[in-house]
């Protein structure tokens, strides 16, 4: 789609560099030599400025693909040891589901009881995948609940 821009932008450049030297048909004469002359290079530069800004963006576009691909490979190179992280996004899970039960806000008819459930409720929603602050809250659910 943008290349079918691009080369409309271009076909007109051509056409009204093409149009400033036609022939005037009632009097069979070429029109003014100055200014066909200057439409020409002003159509000239602006074709130079589209394409070094097209030169540009390709550039731009290729470091960044190169980038993206070296970061890709320095996280291959890296060890990571994915069963023990899937070992701990599942033991998390598990927990997670525990301690919602444990505390969840509705279970408490006090009001004080019912404010601590709630802080400790969103500490646990937004910690549910990290299984060490999950163990902390267990012990402070276990304490103040």
């Amino acid at each position: 789609m943008a290349q079918n821009g691009l080369l409309r932008i271009m076909q007109t450049l051509v056409d009204t560099s093409h149009k400033s030297t036609a022939v005037d048909t009632t009097s069979s004469k070429v029109l003014d030599d100055g200014i066909a002359n200057e439409a020409v290079y002003q159509n000239g530069w602006l074709c130079v400025l589209i394409i070094s800004l097209l030169a540009g963006l390709l550039i731009i576009y290729i470091l960044n693909r190169r980038k993206s691909a070296t970061g890709l490979e320095a996280l291959k190179r890296q060890n990571i040891d994915m069963e023990n992280v899937m070992f701990d996004i599942h033991r998390s899970r598990e927990l997670y589901n525990e301690l919602k039960v444990k505390c969840h806000p509705d279970r408490f008819i006090g009001l004080d009881k019912m404010q601590q459930a709630e802080k400790i409720f969103q500490e646990l929603s937004d910690n549910k995948h990290n299984y060490l602050k999950l163990l902390e809250l267990k012990e402070r659910i276990n304490n103040e609940l």
